[in-house]
């Protein structure tokens, strides 16, 4: 019994975000789906790039276990939550001195926990079969944005060059090492499981 209510719990949680993703891309500009592209593969590619069955089951979720989905899935849940908490934390003590954080700043902690649920999406397409359409749509519109890559690369530059100069530090790449080439090269990765359909 525990674990039937589990599992629904589970598939509820997947259910809500894949569709609550779907919808804020679709109300997004080009530009914008970019820069949640541009961010999601940086994570992809540093955070996971050094465990190879992790950057697999990205590849092919429809290929694993319910259960090694909902393990990976509940981890990358609790990043965003403490991102998430993290930034209202940083608004509220903010506040209570008088200062509001810039709006760029703001969309920016917004639109990196968006690149994370990519990746909760693509696995959330194993958890619950019957939202593996919606997930392909997801890729869609996030392949859709491939034109706009460069000036996202610009705007996400831009960004940290306003941080440092706002907060007085020195600029952080948002490459996280990486070249500009190796980012492009990292969003033409779309998943294995959706690339087929997508070239229909």
């Amino acid at each position: 019994m525990l674990k039937w209510l589990k599992d629904k719990n589970d598939s509820a949680r997947v259910f809500m975000l894949i569709k609550e993703f779907r919808w804020d891309l679709e109300a997004s500009d080009e530009l914008r789906r970019a820069r949640i592209l541009i961010l999601g593969q940086i994570i992809r590619a540093t955070s996971f790039g050094l465990i190879p069955s992790f950057q697999d089951m990205l590849n092919r979720p429809l290929d694993y276990s319910r259960k090694e989905l909902v393990e990976i899935y509940e981890g990358l849940e609790g990043t965003r939550n403490q991102n998430t908490l993290h930034l209202a934390q940083l608004q509220k003590f903010f506040s209570q001195r008088g200062i509001e954080i810039p709006k760029f700043v703001i969309d920016r902690a917004k639109d990196t926990s968006r690149g994370l649920e990519i990746w909760m999406c693509t696995i959330g397409a194993g958890i619950s079969p019957d939202k593996r359409d919606e997930v392909r749509e997801i890729w869609s519109l996030l392949s859709r944005a491939f034109p706009s890559l460069p000036i996202a690369m610009k705007s996400l530059v831009a960004d940290d060059q306003k941080n440092a100069e706002i907060f007085g530090v020195q600029p952080e790449s948002v490459w996280e090492g990486l070249s500009g080439q190796q980012i492009h090269d990292a969003c033409m990765f779309i998943p294995s499981s959706f690339t087929k359909s997508l070239e229909k």
